[in-house]
């Protein structure tokens, strides 16, 4: 369960899919992720939440049919390939050399808010592994939110990419089959769902 749970934080949403389409089959027919201890469990159900988590919904220009569409009627906001992330962290440390469109905010004392702003993540040339390298040599990032960080990364590069896009699409999807089938989604439904979202998959 590890290597599955490792592989759902790859950089090609081929093995992403392949891993859920297991997953996936495995709530169907039986409760093996019901009976993972409690720390496997955990861990794979953090990283199904992350996948499976809402973009924002119609109203905010990401409606699954429009991401669907190879040429969808309004552009995609700009937002679809901008990484915006937040953190707390007690020691912060930034490159005085970081480009421009890295922006660092702090606050408090002891705890610092750090947010990382990145436009056009899909245009850097790197692979989402390397933006994540570079920015955790940049970045006091805690070890417990460096997979949202990446997963973060991941959509925004993809985004762009009308194949990539439907395959974020189809994860998003298939994470919350999981969910639901493993009875997951209730207290998460907040983060998860968004008005309209049963309308347009049912």
């Amino acid at each position: 369960m590890e290597h599955l749970v490792t592989l759902l934080s790859s950089c090609d949403m081929h093995v992403v899919l392949g891993v859920l389409n297991i997953l996936y089959m495995f709530s169907k027919r039986s409760n093996f992720i019901a009976r993972l201890n409690s720390d496997k469990r955990q861990a794979l159900l953090s990283r199904l939440t992350l996948l499976a988590e809402s973009w924002g919904g119609k109203e905010n220009g990401f409606g699954l049919a429009e991401c669907c569409k190879e040429y969808p009627d309004k552009p995609l906001p700009a937002s679809a390939t901008t990484l915006h992330f937040e953190f707390y962290a007690e020691n912060s440390t930034t490159d005085s050399n970081a480009t421009s469109n890295i922006g660092t905010k702090k606050s408090g004392q002891t705890n610092f808010v750090t947010c990382i702003h990145i436009e056009n993540v899909d245009k850097l040339g790197k692979t989402p592994a390397q933006i994540m390298n570079d920015l955790l040599k940049v970045n006091n990032v805690p070890q417990d939110r460096q997979i949202a960080l990446f997963t973060h990364i991941r959509l925004a590069h993809s985004f762009s990419d009308y194949r990539r896009r439907l395959q974020c699409v189809h994860a998003r999807l298939q994470a919350l089959s999981i969910l639901v089938y493993n009875s997951e989604l209730e207290e998460n439904a907040h983060s998860l769902l968004h008005p309209g979202l049963l309308e347009v998959i049912s």
